[in-house]
């Protein structure tokens, strides 16, 4: 029998607005627990790798899950499933209580995520094939009925709640707040449900057994099991990797990640439609537009230019709305007749997960370079190109000319891209963290290596003078005002490695430890820099999450100073800025010590924030920027922000240029604390300057 797909007529019943309101909104509810769970738990378990990796882990499972009931006993429920959908009720409102550490972070965090979100989110997976299930078998034989849309809808749903959480939840309301008002939608849900329920009709459960049995002319072989997998796998695949090419190009902008998740998505709302759209020419030259993308890729580790970084940007952006608005309308117009969409979505919820893992766990550990973004595109061609060999052939006899001509553009932009490529890096070092790069270059004034990561330089050492304090940290910092405050031997944490730089101004009996997340950058600074081997205070390096660190690493009231550069690019790690954060920190510093912030940021002005975080405590805050003079070509211009209990300390500082923030005319900011913290003013804030 034919594997081809079936074309259905154009329906003749549409959706009732209930029930698409009742997938909009289980959707919207689904994919706006995932950032207020990811808030919640960066306090009590820190930034590192494991956390995320489990959050997606547990995510994915519940998800799998919910499609696996879907298939295989709710079409046999019916509206039976209302009673599913009442079962998160007892666990509402959303405590999400950190479950106490007992050795097994990871088994924590699982636990934390089981008993407060696991039976509501697992509820919610459900909803949308649910709904186009209860659609088909609510519907006369007689009378055909495309279910897929209600698909297209739950991914509006996913869409609005993407935008809605970083642009309006996030900065108006806490996490207490959002908890209370998420319960409360969710009994919203609820009772959508049970009206979408109502309003649907009579659900046959032993329809799905007949329509199999009647419908042998549909058989879905291996083959087109395995396209399925493969159109959903590559899109989110490829959606991780241009993400990924973005950030190590532009550096972590903040929101850098909302633009291509929402392209991801709009593809599907594009495609799962009554009336797909997809243009010829999308169709026709995917490809070729592509290997501009390729060209960018090739060349984006290597262009540090303005132009090519904007210019990068755009081609990536595109070619990511290609690519899957491509493999999203080929996947629709494969699907199967609607007694079968739940195998259907099963499969796609397999492929989208084979495609986030391979590029979350697998990618770091076999390539050092985002070779995922090529095998992405390459893959897609190949899916495409072996499942429909046959039409291969008049494909490329179909307007040759135009295929020659914008073949022929896609070389001249490859060769105008290349030609102002600078010299390459000598090292790469990739993790679970990111992608460092090291580089070599040789100046007038001797050989420069620098350590690169996304956009952002983290620090350069001058081979011919391997003791000199460059980039942000040299003479001309205000760090060097802080540590110029005691005498030696002094007590001295840093929040953040880099290459060590700040090692240079310690000698020996004096302690210096620095808390660095990356576990590989103490390698990285040690075997390529000479910072850290240099210090006569022979510092030592403790690897974690400063949050989690520095209760047990760090005895109180002895630090000097406590100096916090955890910035990873400009990535701003908002747990580490907070009210309960500036507490910790001032428990570890003596009464007379300092807590310095390096704030030096292109897209944030953290500033304010910091100035109304330590009113809160009843603290002054104090800024200075370091500005280099053309004799200090090696230097950067770097902004601080000092907090200390001792006004005398604080005195001296002014003495030496520092200024209270109250008095620079900045824009107001909210507090930041564990409850409520939001990048979104910072950031206008800096737009707006």
């Amino acid at each position: 029998m034919s594997d081809a797909p079936l074309e259905e007529p154009v329906p003749a019943r549409r959706a009732p607005a209930t029930l698409t309101a009742f997938v909009l909104l289980g959707a919207l509810l689904m994919f706006g627990v995932e950032p207020l769970v990811g808030k919640v738990l960066l306090p009590s378990f820190g930034g590192s790798f494991y956390v995320w990796t489990t959050c997606l882990t547990f995510f994915q499972g519940a998800l799998l899950l919910g499609y696996v009931y879907c298939h295989l006993v709710a079409p046999r429920l019916g509206r039976w499933h209302l009673v599913l959908v009442l079962l998160p009720l007892p666990f509402l409102p959303l405590t999400l209580s950190p479950w106490p550490d007992t050795g097994q972070p990871v088994l924590s965090i699982a636990a934390t995520l089981g008993l407060g979100v696991g039976v509501p989110f697992a509820v919610l997976a459900t909803t949308s094939i649910v709904a186009q299930s209860w659609l088909v078998r609510s519907t006369p034989p007689s009378q055909p009925v495309n279910p897929y849309p209600l698909y297209a809808a739950s991914n509006l749903g996913s869409l609005l709640a993407l935008l809605a959480y970083p642009f309006l939840v996030e900065p108006l309301v806490g996490l207490r707040a959002q908890r209370l008002g998420w319960s409360a939608l969710f009994l919203v849900y609820v009772c959508v449900a049970l009206v979408a329920g109502k309003r649907v009709g009579p659900v046959d459960s032993r329809r799905v057994v007949a329509a199999e049995e009647e419908e042998p002319r549909e058989r879905i072989g291996l083959s087109r099991y395995l396209y399925w997998f493969l159109l959903s796998a590559i899109p989110s695949a490829f959606l991780l990797a241009t993400t990924n090419v973005q950030t190590l190009d532009v550096g972590a902008f903040p929101f850098l990640w909302v633009l291509p998740l929402a392209i991801y998505l709009s593809t599907f709302v594009l495609s799962f439609r009554d009336e797909p759209w997809c243009p010829p020419w999308a169709k026709r030259f995917w490809l070729q537009i592509s290997v501009s993308g390729l060209v960018v890729w090739v060349s984006g580790a290597l262009a540090v230019s303005l132009v090519h970084t904007i210019l990068g940007s755009l081609v990536h952006t595109f070619v990511l709305f290609l690519v899957c608005l491509v493999a999203h309308d080929a996947l629709y117009r494969s699907r199967p007749s609607a007694s079968r969409l739940t195998r259907f979505y099963l499969t796609l919820a397999l492929g989208g997960w084979a495609g986030g893992l391979f590029v979350t766990f697998l990618a770091p550990v076999l390539f050092s370079r985002l070779i995922e973004y090529p095998l992405a595109i390459a893959a897609l061609a190949l899916t495409l190109g072996g499942y429909h060999f046959r039409d291969l052939k008049s494909w490329v006899r179909e307007e040759p000319k135009a295929k020659v001509a914008s073949s022929g553009l896609i070389i001249l932009f490859a060769v105008a891209w290349i030609a102002f490529i600078p010299s390459p890096f000598e090292f790469t070092y990739r993790n679970y963290y990111g992608i460092y790069r090291v580089s070599e270059a040789k100046l007038s004034t001797g050989t420069q290596r620098t350590l690169v990561s996304g956009g952002t330089v983290h620090g350069f050492q001058i081979q011919d003078q391997p003791k000199l304090a460059t980039a942000y940290y040299g003479q001309a910092s205000p760090l060097v005002d802080a540590l110029g405050a005691f005498s030696a031997p002094r007590d001295v944490a840093v929040v953040g490695l880099g290459i060590g730089t700040i090692a240079t101004y310690f000698g020996p009996g004096e302690k210096l430890v620095f808390f660095e997340l990356n576990p590989d950058n103490e390698r990285i600074a040690r075997k390529h820099f000479s910072y850290l081997d240099d210090s006569g205070a022979k510092p030592t390096v403790v690897t974690g999450d400063a949050r989690l660190s520095l209760p047990e690493q760090a005895a109180d009231g002895q630090c000097h100073v406590l100096i916090v550069d955890a910035f990873s690019g400009d990535a701003v790690p908002v747990h580490l800025l907070t009210r309960e954060a500036l507490e910790l920190y001032l428990r570890k510093v003596s009464p007379q010590g300092l807590v310095v912030f390096h704030v030096s940021n292109r897209f944030v002005d953290l500033r304010p924030v910091l100035l109304s975080t330590g009113e809160t405590l009843g603290l002054e805050a104090h800024t200075k920027e370091g500005n280099p003079t053309d004799e200090q070509p090696f230097e950067f211009t770097s902004t601080w922000v000092c907090f200390s209990r001792s006004e005398q300390a604080l005195k001296d500082l002014r003495a030496k240029g520092w200024k209270r923030i109250s008095e620079l005319d900045l824009d107001p900011a909210r507090p930041w604390t564990d409850d409520h913290a939001s990048l979104l003013g910072p950031f206008l804030s800096r737009l707006t300057r």
